[in-house]
């Protein structure tokens, strides 16, 4: 299964996705700690947020808090904001 058939876009008209792996919104990828955990089980989760925070790619949440607060609808109340725009480039 292609994984961009596992994100649930929470924008208007976005399709119901059963047990999503990410969430979109506004142009951003919302993913829970969980989920970031697997995808770089591998590199130090925590390394790689500094990495792509730092190249612009991930966007902070509030204070010195690396987790966003997620987009009403998603799984959880804190994740991975990562900027679609960021990794295209």
């Amino acid at each position: 299964m292609n994984n961009a058939e596992q994100i649930q876009s929470l924008d208007a008209g976005g399709q119901f996705v059963e047990q999503p792996l990410a969430w979109e919104k506004n142009g951003y990828l919302f993913l829970t700690r969980e989920i970031w955990d697997q995808i770089f089980d591998r590199h130090d989760p925590q390394e790689v947020a500094r990495i792509l925070r730092a190249y612009g790619s991930l966007e902070p949440g509030d204070g010195r808090n690396i987790l966003s607060k997620m987009p009403t609808g998603a799984g959880a109340n804190r994740g991975y904001k990562v900027s679609l725009s960021g990794l295209q480039e």
